[in-house]
């Protein structure tokens, strides 16, 4: 997903990027869980909503000048870098966002591996005799039911 986003080095401004430091929520919700953005995205989001609106409050004042174009040049490249830096951490919870409810389809078939194999180690009536059987069970079943 984020290759077809960003498929090369170059700069690519989108703008839900923009709109997420604009719109300043800390959370998120996904299939119900909710998660909580890193307190530097957060951070990041505040300042890149500054220089955006720094930017637009010059450009609705703005007459060419020189001294005008150069105050113009400095404020976007303060957005051009405040952007890069909250892409980048926003970029990054997202995608530790998405890696969470993998974990759970990946500890489902790990705790299912581990029974078939206590299963056949022990037998399938013998096996609800052993702790770990019955722990792993538990697990098996929290995993799925999350």
């Amino acid at each position: 997903n984020y290759r077809a986003i960003f498929p090369d080095e170059s700069r690519n401004y989108q703008i839900d990027v923009l709109v997420a430091s604009l719109e300043q929520d800390s959370e998120i919700w996904v299939n119900g869980d909710k998660f909580e953005l890193h307190a530097e995205t957060v951070t990041r989001a505040q300042t890149l909503a500054w220089w955006w609106t720094e930017l637009c409050v010059s450009l609705s004042s703005w007459k060419y000048s020189d001294s005008q174009q150069v105050a113009l040049a400095m404020k976007l490249v303060s957005l051009d870098t405040a952007w890069a830096a909250f892409e980048y951490s926003y970029n990054s919870d997202l995608i530790d966002i998405e890696t969470r409810p993998r974990q759970l389809l990946v500890s489902a078939v790990n705790n299912e591996q581990k029974l078939t194999n206590l299963e056949t180690m022990y037998g399938h009536q013998a096996v609800f005799l052993i702790p770990e059987y019955i722990g792993t069970q538990r697990s098996l079943v929290q995993s799925i039911s999350h």
